[in-house]
């Protein structure tokens, strides 16, 4: 049996054992499959909110590589609500239908945590958190003579933003959360009434997807 499988059983126990007041039946994906991916994308922000708040607690007495590993989280957390997702057709948000166009400055912010996910994450591309310098060692001692130069290369990483930025991030993050789960509201109801409607045409239906 596959992961997946295992824990799709599992997520139906912990279903039955938590509702044994009532009966409950798996709604089909072709009904609910939006309202999952937005319930999906609102635990992602949930995440990328905590984990923002965490670096703001820890700012002066965290590990620098726990640190890093957090940031990076929140990056490509965040990036992944608005991926596109061609492969597995799953839904993804447009900066658009979620920040209105007077938001203005909640835009550069997300535009700006994109750019790192492409640029600072994803790929190894120009950004502002990380910088290295090649350069030539002549001794002094030696005249400038070329025979006892070395090269060295130094790096310098800067693993997260300021508290201004992050507390920055935490606003858009939560302008969004609120967002997604208006949509939710809309599509959770819409997904309720079309299986109510299923159900009404093939009466037989809900024997098929009960929770036993």
């Amino acid at each position: 049996m596959d992961k997946k499988k295992l824990l799709t059983i599992k997520l139906l126990e912990r279903i039955k054992a938590e509702n044994t007041d009532s009966y409950n039946y798996v709604i089909p994906n072709f009904i609910s499959k939006k309202l999952i991916d937005y319930h999906s994308i609102r635990n992602d922000l949930l995440q990328v909110i905590r984990a923002t708040q965490i670096l703001i607690e820890r700012k002066d007495n965290e590990d620098p590589i726990v640190k890093a590993c957090i940031w990076h989280s929140i990056i490509i957390t965040y990036g992944k609500c608005f991926t596109d997702t061609s492969v597995s057709k799953r839904t993804k948000l447009e900066i658009n239908s979620v920040i209105t166009d007077s938001e203005i400055e909640l835009k550069k912010i997300h535009d700006k945590l994109i750019h790192l996910r492409h640029n600072f994450i994803a790929h190894r591309g120009d950004n502002e958190y990380e910088i290295s310098i090649a350069f030539l060692k002549i001794p002094k001692n030696n005249n400038n003579d070329f025979e006892n130069s070395n090269y060295k290369i130094k790096s310098l990483t800067r693993f997260n933003p300021s508290v201004v930025e992050l507390q920055s991030y935490i606003i858009l993050f939560d302008c969004i959360k609120n967002s997604v789960e208006r949509k939710m509201q809309k599509q959770g109801e819409k997904t309720h009434n079309g299986f109510i409607t299923l159900i009404k045409a093939i009466p037989l239906f809900p024997k098929y997807t009960l929770i036993k």
